[in-house]
């Protein structure tokens, strides 16, 4: 997010980047373990806010995460918002990417979805 005469810009690159990196660091190569997914996303989720409040913006933010263990079974996510385009703004994070073959996580897949809203 960025200052651009007086509106409040939401650069969802710098904060896709930021995101990734905080899970790469925190998650690869971690296997799948049910007794810690609660603390995973907790601390996923809390830093995601964080991140997002450290940037002092006029904004509400709010944090979804999820966390699938890959069993070979099939899984879909969607996001739907309606929101004033011009100010909200909201955004799917998923790892690891399809061709992100250097973080490729054999046993689960992170899902992060962040709503921004301008007040």
């Amino acid at each position: 997010m960025e200052e651009v005469e007086g509106e409040t810009l939401f650069v969802s690159e710098d904060i896709e980047k930021q995101v990734i990196e905080y899970v790469e660091q925190k998650f690869y190569p971690r296997v799948y373990d049910e007794n810690q997914i609660d603390e995973w996303m907790n601390a996923l989720c809390e830093h995601v806010v964080k991140l997002l409040v450290s940037r002092e913006r006029n904004m509400k933010y709010m944090v979804n995460g999820t966390i699938i263990q890959k069993v070979g079974a099939g899984f879909s996510s969607a996001v739907s918002s309606y929101i004033n385009a011009s100010t909200d703004h909201c955004i799917s994070i998923s790892w690891p990417k399809e061709k992100q073959k250097e973080f490729n996580n054999r046993f689960f897949t992170i899902i992060i979805n962040i709503h921004a809203i301008a007040f």
